[in-house]
Order: C-alpha cells, then structure tokens, then sequence
C-alpha cells in the first residue's frame, strides 16, 4: 500500500495558479499563507472555500486562456496583431503612445493588472472597458511618453543636463535629489514629474519640485537648508564628533551619542540635529541636546550606564551577565526571548531601563521584573505557551515555500 500523502502549506509564494488545479490536488492543501497573488478560474474558485487562507494579497478570476506575462513589461502595436485574447500582467506595464483605440479593441479581449499601468491618455476609456481586475496603480500620460525610471534615480546635475528642455519624467521607486540643484535649469528641464514611491529633495528645490509634482500621493523626505544627510546609522563618539564637517545634521536612521562625549563637546561641535529616527543619549546630556533640538518632535532615548541595543532576534541567556560589571539600559528593536534559567531577581538588578519596541518573550515571573523596568511600551510581552503534545505538529506538513510562482 502506498504511504498516504502529507497534507501541504503553501508559504511565501509570488503567484500561485490554481485555474486548472483538480479537486483531488486541492484538497490536499492544509493552508495558504503569505501569498501574493492567487489565480483561480471560475471552476476552481469555489475550492478556495475549503482552504485556510491567511495573508493574501489578491484573489483574481482569470479565464484558462489568459496569457500571463510578468516583470517590467511594453505594450505597443505589435502587441495586438494576433487573435483577441485575454490578458493578466503583473509588474510594471507602460503602453506606447503610437497604440490606437481600434488596435487594442480588436486585439484586447480582457484586462488583469497587479501592479503599475502606465496608459496615454487617449486610450484611457478603452483600457477601462477592457479591464476586469485591477490591484496596483494606473497612470496616464498626456502627450509624449515620459522617461519611465522603475527602481531608483539619482537626480543630479549631470543627469538633469542630458533631458530635453520640457521633459516628463517618472519614476516608480526612489527619486533621490540629495544635491542642491538649480531652479532655473529644473524649471526649463522638467515639464512634469510624477513619483510612485518616495522623494528625498532638498528645502531650496522644494518649491520647483512641487510646481512640476503630477500626484499627490507619494511620499516626500525634505532635507533642511545648510545640514548634512546622514542615511546610515551613525554613532558619534568624542573622535566622531571632533572631525564633524558639517554643524547641522539632519538624520533618517538611528543616532547613538556614545557616553564619552561630554556637554562641552557636544555644545561645540553641533549646532542643530534633526532626526527622524531614534537618538539614542547619555542622560547626562540632555540639557545639552535639548538646545540642539526639538525633544518634544525627537524621539529621544537617555540611557544611564551600559547601553545594549537588540536589533535583531536574541536569545537572552545567563552567561550573558556573568561578565557584565555595570548595570544597563535595554532597547528592543526586534524578538527577544528570555532563557527560563535568567532569574526575576537578576532582571530586576542589572536592567536600568528597558525601552521595548519588538517583543520580549518571558515568563509570568520574569515578566513582572520587566514591567517594573519597563520605560518606553510600544512593544508586545509573550509568555509562550507551553507545547501541547497533542498538537499536530507542522513538521507533518509537506511546506512548499520561497518561489515565485507556483502553478497546482
């Protein structure tokens, strides 16, 4: 007799088709998770009732002859010269502007978009009558095709020097203008900018920038006039802050002052900080730090003694205190779980503060020397449960899991 199959998961899965997947295959499916897109056709969508499904993107009921095409993908006359057809695209689709009305009527049986389409004008109305399903973004442009950049653009003065006088430009990702650039040459440049994504731009271009923006709805980071972009994390200790080149910094990712930078220096060597991120700072400088920026608009740890900074999962077990002299102050950036063996009564001592903005797993008694040192909240406490041995365990599914797409 032949062994009986395992029940599957199906995890992390791009798109999974299922349009011409059989009863028999489905019901051997236990659970879908984590999935971006599921295709079904309409005989095989009533069996995604019978499946646990959790974390899914979208659902799309596309016909079996659907062509599929993926990927950063072009639309143009010879797009349309065969038999009507139905069509699914997933990614990034610019259609051409020499495509006509009549071309797309008659070679365009359905539309199924996941993703961005990018569509002229004038074919707006018939895009719209051919699309059943749309999960993403349409934009259309008016004249001529703009310079469609997916991905990341670093607008400098060489790049803007090779446009055309009028230009439309967009770009689908991370528009990046770090340099001051010149207003008179982007207003003759640029006709028209549209940002699917995010804009980092500095305060003097603002105002250009915005008398050119198309949309609305992308999100835009403003470096301040005169400071210093600091991407990266950045610790500054007594030898950092000495060689600043730069007075005013404005930040986008964690700071950490070390706790060997004095008031005096601190004072002499920043005029102004700006951070979107986290400062991380010695308690004995926040009188300092308080006249280089806004503590009520700054999001500010002071941390006394040792700091330990947990940005990635950890297990915390005793020996990790063994050698510890002085006490400390614990942020959690991500899992924390606590061994059972690390006493309440050594929490308690050698934990200053804990900031938690992850998780803390631990147990009813370790959690109670938490709480009593628990400074910043906006985390999660876990005491885990105790494993049941009559639970069926996931090692009994068959996990097809990682791939870009799937099809049953």
């Amino acid at each position: 007799m032949a062994p009986e199959l395992k029940k599957q998961i199906i995890a992390g899965v791009g798109m999974l088709d299922i349009r011409s997947a059989t009863e028999e295959a489905i019901s051997r499916i236990h659970r879908i998770e984590g999935v971006g897109t599921i295709l079904c056709s309409p005989e095989t969508a009533p069996f995604l009732t019978k499946i646990s499904i959790e974390g899914v993107g979208s659902i799309i009921e596309v016909p079996m002859d659907a062509k599929i095409v993926t990927g950063q993908i072009t639309l143009n006359k010879d797009s349309f010269q065969s038999d009507p057809y139905s069509l699914l695209m997933v990614g990034q689709v610019v259609v051409e502007a020499d495509l006509s009305v009549e071309d797309v009527e008659k070679g365009l049986k359905d539309l199924f978009v996941v993703g961005l389409l990018i569509c002229p004008q004038h074919l707006s109305g018939v895009f719209q009558s051919k699309m059943k399903d749309l999960t993403g973004q349409v934009y259309y442009y008016a004249h001529k095709k703009p310079h469609i950049v997916v991905g990341d653009l670093s607008l400098d003065e060489h790049y803007l020097n090779g446009l055309d006088e009028g230009s439309e430009l967009m770009v689908v990702g991370q528009l990046r203008m770090h340099d001051v650039l010149s207003n008179e040459i982007l207003d003759q440049k640029i006709a028209k900018i549209s940002v699917i994504g995010k804009a980092t731009l500095r305060e003097e271009n603002v105002s250009v920038y915005y008398s050119k923006l198309d949309n609305t709805n992308s999100k835009v980071t403003v470096i301040p006039m005169g400071h210093e972009w600091m991407r990266r994390e950045i610790t500054l200790d007594a030898t950092q802050l000495g060689a600043l080149s730069a007075r005013n910094l404005y930040c986008t990712n964690t700071v950490r002052i070390a706790d060997d930078v004095t008031p005096d220096l601190l004072d002499a060597a920043l005029d102004q900080l700006q951070c979107t991120g986290w400062v991380l700072c010695p308690e004995s400088l926040k009188s300092v730090l308080a006249t280089k920026c806004d503590l009520l608009k700054t999001r500010v740890i002071f941390y006394d003694h040792t700091l330990w900074v947990m940005e990635d999962k950890l297990d915390l077990v005793p020996s990790r205190f063994e050698y510890l002299d002085d006490q400390v102050t614990l942020v959690v950036m991500d899992t924390l779980s606590i061994h059972p063996d690390v006493t309440a009564s050594t929490l308690a001592e050698r934990f200053v503060k804990i900031h938690n903005f992850g998780k803390i797993k631990c147990s009813l008694e370790q959690m109670g020397a938490i709480q009593a040192r628990m400074g910043t909240d906006d985390g999660d406490l876990i005491i885990p449960k105790e494993e049941d041995p009559k639970e069926v365990k996931e090692d009994l599914y068959e996990r097809i899991e990682g791939v870009g797409s799937l099809k049953l």
